[in-house]
């Protein structure tokens, strides 16, 4: 696998890592004494949503383009629109102060590491073709 390719996995590795770090969470969070029914119920849907198809594309889009060895923009407008998606929706849902502030906290600090402007920036570098 050439560098390109290795950067292109790393990105869909991380993707996968991220969605199984959350699940993970929500699961930790809803164990907690301090979660209310309402708290458990969003954390519920926050998992839904972690396993939607819209997710299972994402991943296999990120596949694909490891495989083909370049990045497609609307996949990253798809990452783009799912953190948005999860953050609209536990600021919407979630409740409890403790388990709030936890998750959003993860949440947003995976969303960081998935910047699109980032990874474009990587692409660029590594001229890796963003089509």
């Amino acid at each position: 696998m050439n560098t390109k390719q290795q950067c292109l996995a790393n990105i869909h590795d991380t993707f996968v890592q991220r969605q199984e770090n959350l699940l993970s969470l929500a699961d930790t969070l809803m164990a907690l004494p301090q979660a209310t029914d309402n708290d458990r119920k969003g954390f519920q849907e926050v998992k839904l949503l972690l396993r939607s198809a819209e997710a299972a594309e994402i991943e296999r889009e990120l596949s694909d383009c490891v495989k083909l060895g370049v990045m497609k923009r609307d996949i990253l407008e798809k990452v783009e629109k799912l953190n948005e998606q999860l953050v609209d929706f536990a600021l919407e849902h979630i409740n409890a102060s403790v388990t709030w502030k936890a998750f959003m906290k993860q949440l947003f600090q995976s969303k960081s590491s998935q910047d699109k402007s980032s990874v474009l920036d990587l692409m660029r570098y590594l001229d890796i073709e963003v089509v």
